[in-house]
């Protein structure tokens, strides 16, 4: 893989447990390079029969492959009967607004 320049940080991903609930808490960069990871993760906590929160408040770029997994996580975790819900942090809210999907997935401040 390409060096990816000075100021762009890699995505990371926390996976915690807690009550039945998983919360996928990432840092860094959501674009074509890591929507995979964050895909494969939620499609592992779906699978556990776990309420899911994305926790989007420390990513700092995200772009449309990013917002195609939260329309994948969305369908998967309607599927499955489990509850869905979407922090963005201030500038990914801003995305989401202008593409409608703060109309279309359940987000949250909390």
């Amino acid at each position: 893989m390409p060096s990816r320049g000075p100021n762009i940080a890699p995505l990371s991903i926390r996976n915690t447990v807690r009550s039945g609930r998983h919360t996928l808490a990432m840092t860094g960069e959501l674009d074509l390079d890591s929507a995979n990871k964050l895909e494969e993760a939620v499609r592992e906590a779906c699978e556990s029969g776990a309420e899911l929160v994305i926790d989007l408040r420390k990513v700092t770029f995200m772009d449309s492959t990013g917002l195609r997994v939260l329309i994948v996580a969305g369908a998967l975790c309607e599927e499955k009967g489990h509850e869905l819900r979407i922090i963005p942090g201030e500038d990914i809210q801003r995305i989401l607004e202008t593409t409608g999907l703060d109309r279309v997935l359940p987000f949250t401040s909390r």
